[in-house]
C-alpha cells in the first residue's frame, strides 16, 4: 500500500526497511521489554543466588572442575578495561560511557543465565534492547555508541548462557566446567586470528555496503533501526520543525 501510495519510492530492500523499521523496531523493542519484565521472580533470583548464604562449612564438591573465584575477580576487571579501551580507540565511545557498560554487563548476565538455566530460552534481545534504552538517554543521538554498547551486553550474556548450556552435555563427554571454559577462551583467540582476516578478506574492508541492497544484513538492519528510532531527539526536531532540510543521513 505504501508503495502503491509513492510513499516508499521503490519496491527495493532498503526502501522498504526505512520505512517498515521504525514500526517494526519500536514492535520488537516493546515485545521484548514487556517480556523481560513480565518474570520479576526471575530478575530477583539472578541476584538472590549468588549472594544466597551456604549452610554449613562441607566442602564444595565442585571445587576442583569448576574455575575458581580469583579467576572472575581479576579477569573482570582486565578484560573489562581492554573493552572499554577498544570500544574508544575503533568505536570512538567515550571513556565514562565505556565504563558504565561494564556493570551493565554484570547485572544483565546474571540476569540471562538464570533464564538460560529457567527457561531454556536466553532473553540476549531483550537485554540489547535494554542498554539501548539506557544509552540513548545517556548519550541521546549517538548512534555509534548505542549500537557498540549493545553488540557488548548483548554478546557477553549470549556466550554466557552459551557456555551454560554446553555444560551438560560436557559433562556426557567426560569434559569438566574448567575445560570447558578453558575452551571458549581459546576459542576468542581463534576467533579472532582466523574470523577478522576472513571478514576483511571477503568484503575488501569496506563496511560501506553493509545495510545496502547488495549487502542488506537484515538482523544488523534491526540494531540500526533501534537506534536510530531511540534517537528521538533528532526525530522529534523534524516533526516539530517539518520545514527543516533532512539530512541524507536519515532520508
Amino acid at each position: 500500500m505504501l508503495i502503491s501510495a509513492g510513499i516508499i519510492p521503490e519496491a527495493k530492500f532498503k526502501a522498504i526497511a526505512m520505512w517498515s523499521l521504525w514500526f517494526g523496531a519500536s514492535m520488537m523493542t516493546t515485545s521484548s521489554l514487556y517480556s523481560f519484565f513480565s518474570k520479576p521472580k526471575m530478575i530477583l533470583d539472578a541476584f538472590k543466588k549468588p549472594f544466597a548464604k551456604k549452610e554449613g562449612k562441607a566442602k564444595d564438591l565442585l571445587e576442583d572442575i569448576e574455575l575458581p573465584m580469583w579467576i572472575f575477580a581479576v579477569g573482570i576487571p582486565v578484560v573489562g578495561a581492554v573493552t572499554v579501551w577498544m570500544g574508544h580507540a575503533w568505536f570512538g565511545l567515550e571513556w565514562w560511557l565505556g565504563l558504565i557498560a561494564i556493570p551493565l554487563v554484570f547485572v544483565f548476565t546474571l540476569i540471562a543465565v538464570t533464564s538460560t538455566g529457567l527457561t531454556a530460552i536466553t532473553p540476549g534481545g531483550a537485554l540489547g534492547k535494554l542498554t539501548q534504552i539506557t544509552y540513548s538517554v545517556l548519550a541521546p543521538g549517538n548512534v555509534p555508541t548505542n549500537l557498540m554498547t549493545a553488540g557488548i551486553t548483548s554478546e557477553v550474556s549470549l556466550n554466557a548462557s552459551n557456555l551454560l548450556m554446553d555444560i551438560k552435555p560436557g559433562y556426557m563427554l567426560g569434559g569438566k566446567p574448567r575445560h570447558q571454559a578453558i575452551g571458549h577462551v581459546l576459542g576468542i583467540f581463534a576467533g579472532g586470528l582466523v574470523a577478522v582476516p576472513a571478514f576483511y578478506l571477503i568484503f575488501g574492508g569496506d563496511i560501506s555496503k553493509f545495510t545496502s541492497d547488495a549487502l542488506p544484513l537484515p538482523g544488523a538492519s534491526i540494531w540500526k533501526g533501534v537506534a536510530e528510532v531511540l534517537g528521538a531527539d533528532r526525530v522529534l526536531h523534524f516533526a516539530r520543525f517539518p520545514e527543516s532540510p533532512i539530512p541524507d543521513r536519515i532520508q
